[in-house]
């Protein structure tokens, strides 16, 4: 759990929805939700404002390695979150629109990748096929 330090700016970019979901997973360059407390060590974060809990909200991490989680999506009560799974998702995306023809994974790795994450990177993508 973690407590927005801008609560205005998050309902702000939320659009004034009853939740605003926040997710800087693809963030190379601008501003990221400032919070009270520092986030958890991690690549990707995604974090739930709900409109009963403003302030607070609730903070999902993940690095470069690990699976693509399911991560909760609020809907107006009476219903129940709706779940996401971001590795079907990214999947059913990834083959539909052929991208596996489209990327070429040769080039060099990003610059925002680095250290031990780059190194596993190239490892990865020295075993695709074609490579």
């Amino acid at each position: 759990m973690g407590r927005l330090a801008e609560p205005s700016f998050a309902v702000r970019r939320a659009g004034g929805p009853p939740h605003g979901e926040f997710s800087d997973s693809l963030l190379l360059s601008g501003r990221r939700l400032l919070f009270n407390k520092p986030l958890p060590a991690a690549d990707y974060y995604y974090s739930i404002a709900r409109a009963q809990q403003r302030p607070d909200c609730q903070v999902y991490h993940w690095t470069l390695r690990q699976p693509l989680p399911t991560l909760p999506v609020p809907l107006r009560q009476p219903d129940g979150d709706l779940q996401i799974d971001l590795g079907a998702v990214f999947a059913t995306v990834y083959g539909r629109a052929k991208f596996f023809r489209r990327v070429d994974y040769r080039g060099s790795v990003p610059e925002f990748v680095s250290g031990m994450d780059r190194q596993w990177v190239e490892e990865v993508v020295s075993k695709l096929p074609n490579h």
